[in-house]
């Protein structure tokens, strides 16, 4: 519903999705790391899915983190990673 009032009005552009799992970076082992930033990540994945089988362009879909990027370039979907602490 919010992408579609955005794509009403004048001044602005969906531009797509944001996904940040905040505490997939902290999660220990990486094995449970790893499942938890997938798990975040294809979600937003699916839902850009949904809005395009909805008629809803989606571009982009963004996020993951310095402590998850290893682990979120390989997700078949997202269009670029976020990761900034390491700047």
């Amino acid at each position: 519903d919010l992408a579609r009032v955005i794509g009403r009005l004048p001044h602005l552009r969906f531009a797509g999705l944001q996904a940040y799992d905040g505490q997939a970076a902290h999660t220990a082992p990486f094995e449970a790391r790893r499942a938890r930033s997938t798990g975040s990540l294809r979600r937003a994945v699916e839902t850009r899915r949904l809005l395009e089988h909805a008629g809803i362009t989606c571009p982009l879909v963004t996020g993951g983190s310095t402590g998850t990027y290893r682990i979120d370039a390989d997700i078949d979907g997202v269009t670029e990673l976020q990761p900034g602490s390491f700047l």
